[in-house]
């Protein structure tokens, strides 16, 4: 490896884990808030799994429970 895929290496290191210069004192580095930006997608997509599963199982079951009680009557 020479100097310059050195210095190209440093540059992306100091690009995902470094905090830039004149950035809050708060902020974080930018590997820590991609991971927090795909975990909030990765809930999300379960949230939107489980809708498309529930609402057409809640839709049989009270086509299902309205058939029952039609019977019975």
């Amino acid at each position: 490896m020479d100097e310059e895929e050195r210095k190209m290496l440093r540059d992306v290191h100091d690009a995902l884990f470094a905090v830039p210069i004149g950035s809050p004192s708060d902020r974080e580095p930018l590997i820590i808030r991609a991971n927090a930006a795909l975990d909030k997608l990765d809930r999300g997509s379960w949230t939107v799994r489980t809708l498309i599963w529930l609402l057409p199982v809640l839709a049989g079951l009270g086509i299902a429970f309205k058939e029952i009680t039609g019977w019975i009557k």
